[in-house]
């Protein structure tokens, strides 16, 4: 069985909604944070890394989340969350699965981790400032993906919007994504999917 190592508020988050979206059975293996368990050495053979999330299945083990996204999705090729090899959408598939981990969780984690997560000692203004204008940017490329589509690939649902949408949950709870009412409709449609609400149901925006 597929085995997620997991902590809530992380980007483990994403691979949940995806399994869940995929129909896939899989053991949740929680790794509590706060006692430092990330950076075990159990862990550590798991992810040398210490991050969340990681996959094992089978003989496989993944620890990048687009990695694990990509491999689900083939993998449960039935499901229709990945376009067909070779195809346009397939090219537009690939860039949003890597966007939301290359330009937008980078924006956001430096906003949360300069404004909420870190002791305050530690928050670096500049830092956050950096965050927000990179979430402009952001924002406004997102916002023209998708211009008259109701998912990024037009009106079916892949896992690019599991890992797009999805990550939007992060910039709803900063309050950074009220400005655009455009990505607010779209974090609508996805965070009402069954889905998205069993792998967030320890952290749901409110």
């Amino acid at each position: 069985m597929i085995r997620l190592y997991y902590s809530p508020f992380t980007r483990a988050h994403l691979i949940r909604f995806a399994l869940e979206e995929l129909g896939l059975a899989y053991e949740l293996c929680q790794v509590d944070i706060a006692q430092g368990e990330h950076k075990a050495p159990a862990y550590a053979q798991i992810n040398p890394l210490g991050q969340l999330p990681a996959l094992v299945d089978g003989d496989v083990t993944l620890c990048e989340t687009a990695a694990i996204a990509l491999h689900l999705a083939d993998k449960a090729g039935e499901r229709g969350l990945a376009p067909a090899i070779g195809s346009a959408e397939r090219g537009r598939y690939y860039h949003w699965v890597v966007f939301s981990v290359a330009s937008e969780l980078l924006a956001l984690a430096k906003i949360a981790l300069h404004t909420r997560v870190l002791p305050e000692p530690a928050r670096l203004p500049a830092v956050a400032a950096s965050g927000q204008r990179d979430w402009l940017d952001v924002a406004r490329a997102l916002s023209l993906g998708l211009e008259g589509r109701p998912f990024l690939l037009g009106d079916t649902f892949s896992m690019a919007d599991v890992l797009v949408g999805g990550s939007l949950s992060l910039a709803h709870l900063l309050g950074v994504l009220s400005p655009y009412p455009e990505l607010a409709r779209y974090f609508a449609r996805v965070s009402e999917r069954p889905a998205f609400q069993r792998a967030y149901a320890d952290a749901v925006p409110s």
